[in-house]
């Protein structure tokens, strides 16, 4: 009885602790996601549309090199959700319009919500 109990706790602190792990990991990837939003959110504000589409470039090349890890622990509805916002707003800054701002609130929204629903928390649980 006692040997089950041991291996029980491992298996549930080993859970855990990797569920922790890769939290923080796609915590990193959609942090990285939002703070080229922020930069990009500035460059349309000053009117600076080439920069706009440098950080939309950065956007694209992390998100293809993200997609992979992320599709294993996010929703793929979630992440299409993100791609088809993501492709809204790259048509809209080449075309240089402020309208683009709304498209960035989107997406951040998207990604917040995506990071906020998969965190570890008790109310995510029950």
């Amino acid at each position: 009885m006692y040997k089950e109990l041991v291996i029980s706790f491992v298996v549930i602190l080993v859970v855990i602790v990797v569920n922790f792990v890769m939290g923080k990991f796609v915590d990193d990837k959609l942090n990285r996601v939002m703070d080229l939003l922020s930069e990009m959110r500035i460059a349309i504000q000053e009117k600076d549309y080439n920069k706009a589409n440098n950080k939309a470039d950065e956007i694209e090349k992390h998100w293809e090199s993200s997609e992979k890890f992320l599709s294993c622990y996010i929703e793929h509805d979630e992440l299409e959700k993100v791609e088809t916002e993501f492709t809204s707003l790259k048509a809209c800054l080449e075309i240089t319009e402020e309208d683009s701002l709304e498209y960035i609130d989107r997406m951040k929204f998207i990604v917040e919500h995506i990071e906020k629903k998969d965190d570890f928390v008790l109310e995510n649980i029950f």
